[in-house]
């Protein structure tokens, strides 16, 4: 049931007329309903629309309050890169050379040798189970007997540096045995000092290291002697190139 659409009495949705009126059509067919409903729907979407726009409109035309600043960083200047030289510059890793002894590897053996049978002694021998080396130099152990041995540190076969050790058990002749040696090591490696200069001090030297009692080197010949008795090791007595 629909109501007439002039005296709002109830009629049939298929009536023709209002029995109460006599209003022709007193009720409006769905299709009418339908595009009526399209039609306001559209009008009212054309005045949204609008409205809409002039608000954009004035939005637009309005001076921006915050506007954004766009900073550009300056470019720095391209500079190119120097040429690598040619001239060899040493870097700070690089490690200048130790000073060497005046003498070779193989003429210090020789000398040695002939030196040591002058006192009785053993000739040098080699001990293979403390050679070592790293990039630039190498440590050998030359051995005169059970008891006195020479370390002798050398670049190629330029000697470097040498250290006497010994180590006595007791006795006299042990004794005099490590005196010797290491009398006969600095007559090689200073043969142009005198003897009755050289022996003394030596002996003065090795003397105050066994007493335990504080020493100066000694130079002879562009070598430079020290003593120092190590515990459980014993003496050692070294020679290197004087400053």
């Amino acid at each position: 049931m629909e109501t007439c659409r002039t005296c709002k009495h109830p009629v049939s949705i298929n009536a023709k007329t209002c029995p109460n009126c006599g209003e022709k059509k007193p009720v409006e067919s769905e299709n009418v309903r339908t595009i009526a409903a399209v039609l306001v729907l559209g009008i009212f979407s054309f005045l949204l629309y609008s409205v809409r726009a002039k608000d954009e409109k004035l939005f637009t035309d309005q001076p921006d309050q915050n506007p954004v600043i766009s900073i550009q960083k300056p470019s720095l200047p391209i500079t190119e890169k120097p040429e690598a030289t040619t001239m060899h510059k040493a870097s700070a890793t690089e490690e200048t050379p130790e000073p060497s002894l005046n003498i070779s590897l193989k003429i210090w053996i020789a000398s040695m040798n002939k030196e040591l049978a002058k006192s009785k002694l053993k000739p040098l021998k080699a001990n293979n189970d403390n050679h070592e080396c790293d990039e630039k130099t190498c440590t050998d152990l030359y051995e005169s007997g059970p008891r006195i041995g020479f370390l002798v540190k050398h670049h190629e076969n330029n000697i470097i540096s040498i250290i006497g050790l010994a180590s006595g058990d007791g006795s006299v002749k042990s004794g005099v045995d490590i005196l010797l040696a290491n009398l006969t090591l600095a007559s090689v490696l200073s043969p142009n000092t005198q003897k009755t200069i050289r022996a003394p001090a030596i002996n003065k030297l090795i003397s105050s290291a066994i007493e335990s009692e504080k020493s100066d080197p000694v130079v002879f010949d562009g070598v430079k002697y020290s003593a120092v008795l190590v515990k459980g090791m014993g003496l050692m007595f070294s020679a290197t190139k004087a400053d």
